[in-house]
């Protein structure tokens, strides 16, 4: 099978088995041409001696870069890679890093590492960070959090919609935090509400659905993380029952 259908399978084991996957820290990096980058790969969870790097272009397939041996710090770098002369690796404690001295735009993709298990004898991997490739500088999202009017199929439930815009690059992930009206410290909302994301090409956005019940116990906000920095969201006095998307727009639920 192909090596993405093969990544996908992967991915599927890890929520039912609670792989916990490869820590990439960026979800984006941006710079000019000809400017140095290095993504970040922490490598406590591998079992193996080596991490493999591999990049992902729009329509294209995942293509193998280098392997790095993390007792040695040798690298191969024999995969036929178009590009494989730009490309290095770095080994540091519990870490490694892929590094391009001089960036191009035919670098613009998605790079990911990956390494051996044993306990579950599986290849694990990275989320991925996206390279991207512009003189346009970086910017924070604008973030708003409403309260989206009621709807008969929702009586039981609250939505809160948190929406991300006129970010550069345009990659963002929101999370939601709560608070008990007592003042205990933020966490993550309780097991039985739902998270419900919506990306397009000019926001990402955000839905918590929380049962009524738990309305007057606590307090809801969202984070969103970018590479320009986090933003925090908060209702805005006046928008409490403003849905601001009319159209209609599709999702996928994730049980939190």
């Amino acid at each position: 099978c192909s090596f993405s259908h093969l990544l996908l399978l992967l991915l599927q084991k890890y929520s039912q088995c609670e792989i916990i996957p490869l820590i990439q820290k960026d979800l984006t990096l941006t710079a000019t041409p000809g400017k140095k980058v290095s993504f970040s790969c922490g490598t406590a969870q591998c079992s193996g001696s080596y991490v493999h790097w591999y990049q992902k272009k729009d329509g294209d397939k995942f293509r193998v870069i280098l392997h790095i041996n993390m007792r040695t710090g040798e690298v191969n770098s024999d995969y036929n890679h178009a590009q494989k002369k730009d490309f290095s690796a770095v080994k540091n404690e519990n870490s490694c890093e892929l590094e391009i001295n001089a960036v191009s735009l035919v670098h613009s993709a998605i790079y990911y590492c990956s390494c051996a298990q044993s306990s579950h004898r599986d290849m694990i991997f990275g989320s991925g960070a996206k390279l991207y490739v512009t003189a346009t500088p970086v910017e924070k999202p604008s973030v708003t959090v409403y309260q989206a009017a009621s709807s008969d199929h929702l009586e039981e439930k609250r939505s809160l919609l948190c929406v991300a815009s006129q970010m550069v690059p345009p990659v963002v992930k929101i999370t939601w935090k709560s608070q008990k009206q007592d003042g205990s410290p933020l966490a993550s909302p309780p097991g039985d509400t739902e998270q419900l994301d919506v990306i397009e090409s000019d926001y990402t956005a955000s839905i918590l659905l929380i049962h009524q019940q738990d309305e007057n116990s606590h307090t809801y906000g969202c984070s969103v993380t970018h590479e320009g920095g986090t933003v925090e969201g908060q209702i805005e006095e006046g928008n409490e029952n403003l849905l601001p998307f009319q159209h209609e727009i599709s999702y996928a639920a994730t049980q939190m």
